[in-house]
């Protein structure tokens, strides 16, 4: 056990500490609830002895008990000498001392001197440090610099970041922002900041920056492209940020012979909606995006790049089933559709072709046409539609495939015996009671 300890007068470091070991004559005691004191008293009078006034910790260290006094302001102001001994009250109310006595059952004392110093001095405060330089995703155009404490620039002087010009420094407190050109893109390697003598930054006391150099973080980082769908004419792509968008500059498909032309809605938001020359409905459809595209982030970043994005097609409706009585033709649909033309439409009759004219329904699933020649039953009738892009669609704009020679279910006449029998009314022609 160290019993000796030299401070300087008016230090506060090192602490005292006394560190006690067991033995198997003389095991510790057990210090939960233990609490001590130091007690200090003049060599040189040994006059009364005095408590100091701080705290003292005990902790068990594997096999020793650790005491420790940390100094208080105005323990050490007096050039003195001292005996010292620690005062532990155990938590079943022993008193334990530390040191105690030797082997020959003399007192022992832990032994303090402190000594004189040559001088208070001045203290001169370390000067201010650049701890952090980076480029955030939300504002590429400038450098947010983090100073070690609180900080008052005039402006970038002295400060240099290759590739890019520096300019006006807003902020304060330990954060300023310098103004930087070009804007970083993301993944740019930036190199380093530097700084040299003639920079204008210093702390509250006139401590100017010590010239010096930081690396600094990237932390831009692009949008991309997330998803792309096609339904009919529209063509959606959803973004992994916002993003405003200045047109269709820069987007191409691939797969089909339909353009992207223009912008419909969606601009600073993640979903984009673009309007294309046609509807698409079938094939294997990709999306690329150019260097050159008119979509970025709020802070400016462009979409980036890509090519071959895979876009989703929504299903073409399709007929459910028809059927003729007369002729009357009647399909259902998969869904709901509206009709605007039969123009490339055409039936074929028990053999003998015929045109098919549109009657009513639109908008709904059930759509009735009528057929130039009328249907017996017995027989076979078809029908077919060679382009009829746009003349059955679904509310989005998802066209009907062309078809051909789709089976048509032929009403049946009504068996013998249920004809309609009636009395001709001469008043009335044409009607039967």
């Amino acid at each position: 056990m160290q019993t000796t300890l030299s401070i300087k007068r008016g230090d506060l470091w090192p602490a005292l500490i006394c560190a006690v070991p067991g033995a198997w004559n003389a095991p510790l005691p057990d210090i939960t609830g233990a609490s001590a004191c130091l007690l200090v008293r003049d060599r040189a009078t040994e006059g009364p002895h005095t408590q100091m006034p701080g705290q003292v910790t005990l902790a068990r260290v594997g096999a020793t008990v650790r005491l420790t006094y940390a100094w208080e302001p105005g323990d050490t102001d007096e050039e003195v000498g001292w005996d010292a001994e620690f005062k532990v009250l155990l938590a079943d109310g022993r008193i334990w001392t530390i040191p105690g006595t030797d082997r020959l059952g003399r007192a022992v004392y832990l032994r303090i001197t402190i000594a004189d110093t040559i001088g208070e001095g001045t203290f001169i405060e370390a000067p201010p440090t650049i701890t952090a330089v980076s480029v955030a995703d939300a504002n590429p155009n400038r450098l947010v610099v983090t100073t070690s404490e609180a900080t008052t620039w005039t402006d970038a002087t002295g400060f240099a970041l290759a590739g890019y010009t520096l300019g006006s420094v807003t902020g304060s407190g330990t954060t300023h922002y310098i103004a930087l050109t070009p804007q970083v893109t993301a993944g740019a390697s930036l190199g380093t900041l530097s700084w040299d003598a003639t920079n204008t930054v210093v702390d509250a006391t006139g401590n100017q920056l010590a010239p010096s150099s930081r690396s600094v973080t990237n932390s831009v980082v692009a949008p991309t492209v997330v998803s792309a769908s096609i339904v009919g004419a529209a063509l959606t792509v959803v973004m992994s940020e916002a993003c405003s968008c200045g047109g269709a500059t820069g987007l191409t498909l691939s797969g089909t012979s339909e353009t992207i032309t223009s912008l419909t809605s969606g601009s600073g938001t993640t979903t984009l909606v673009f309007e294309l020359s046609g509807s698409v409905t079938t094939g294997t459809v990709t999306l690329s995006v150019s260097g050159s595209n008119q979509i970025a982030d709020a802070g400016g970043t462009a979409l980036a790049a890509v090519s071959g994005v895979s876009v989703s097609l929504a299903a073409a409706p399709s007929i459910a089933s028809a059927t003729i009585d007369g002729d009357s033709l009647t399909i259902v649909y998969d869904r709901a559709v509206t009709h605007s033309s039969t123009s490339t439409w055409s039936a074929l009759v028990g053999g003998v072709s015929a045109s098919v004219s549109y009657v009513s329904g639109s908008g709904s699933a059930t759509l009735v046409y009528s057929t130039s020649v009328a249907a017996v039953e017995g027989d076979t009738v078809t029908i077919s539609a060679s382009a009829p892009t746009g003349h059955v669609a679904t509310a989005n704009g998802v066209a009907l495939a062309a078809f051909a020679d789709v089976a048509v279910d032929v009403a049946s006449e009504p068996e013998a015996g249920q004809e309609t029998v009636g009395i001709w009314v001469s008043e009335y022609p044409g009607v039967y009671v």
